[in-house]
């Protein structure tokens, strides 16, 4: 099991969620969920932030910073338009910076 997937797994239980509520708030199937938590399939970056909104957490906290980095390192190789990358620099930093302000007034955890 991947350090994510491990990640994933300790953040549903903290919480009482089973698998498939969790999904559900997540926008995912359950089996979807159950393959990303057994480490059977990474999630997209998109499907990381219904999973931090269905644990109620930071995306960085379900990420972790390491896995941060490689994911924004990837999606910036995967773009041939250095603007486009650029692009996704900036709509990532905008998210922590959102999601930092809504953790501090308290809105998750």
């Amino acid at each position: 099991m991947s350090a994510l997937a491990s990640r994933i797994l300790r953040l549903r239980s903290a919480t009482g969620l089973d698998q498939r509520t969790a999904a559900e708030l997540a926008g995912l199937s359950q089996t979807t969920w159950s393959r990303i938590e057994s480490g059977e399939r990474a999630p997209k970056l998109g499907e990381v932030v219904g999973i931090a909104a269905a644990l109620g957490c930071l995306t960085s906290t379900v990420l972790g910073d390491s896995e941060m980095g490689a994911r924004l390192t990837t999606a910036m190789r995967k773009s041939d338009d250095s603007a486009d990358a650029q692009g996704v620099a900036e709509d990532l930093k905008f998210l922590l910076e959102t999601e930092a302000e809504l953790h501090a007034a308290g809105y998750i955890r």
